[in-house]
């Protein structure tokens, strides 16, 4: 954002730069200086400035494409480094969360275990109650 802004007020340098401070600057103040009414003065300066946005991008263009270089190769080289980063931060996660599924999974399968091997017990309790009071019942 800091070179963004920077570019933008070389610009408006650059624009009243060339505007005042040079050689053409210099005769654009004459001219305006000669003329006696407000509207004279505004004419001139207009003009001037006419011919001057005309030429403006070529005075900019250099510049403003070094910034576009350098914007876009500092891109390049942080979208390298953040992103190589973030995969190595990605795949410690991967391993973490790959560990914690495998330790939830080994004990939920103890705990399956358990209250299966409780159900088998209890159900065999069962049968054998049943069998036992049908024997009884059969005998009598």
């Amino acid at each position: 954002m800091k070179k963004f802004l920077a570019a933008i007020t070389f610009v408006a340098g650059a624009f009243f730069g060339m505007f005042f401070s040079t050689k053409k600057g210099a005769e654009v103040r004459k001219k305006v200086s000669t003329k006696r009414s407000g509207e004279a003065k505004a004419e001139a300066v207009a003009e001037e400035a006419k011919e001057m946005a005309k030429n403006f991008w070529n005075t900019v263009k250099g510049p403003l494409q070094k910034f576009g270089k350098n914007v876009k190769k500092e891109a390049e080289k942080y979208g390298k480094e953040y992103s190589h980063q973030a995969k190595e931060t990605l795949d410690d996660w991967k391993d973490k969360a790959v560990k914690e599924i495998k330790r939830d999974a080994k004990i939920a399968k103890k705990e399956i275990r358990k209250a299966t091997n409780s159900a088998k017990k209890t159900a065999t309790k069962k049968v054998k109650q049943v069998k036992k009071e049908v024997k009884k019942k059969l005998k009598k």
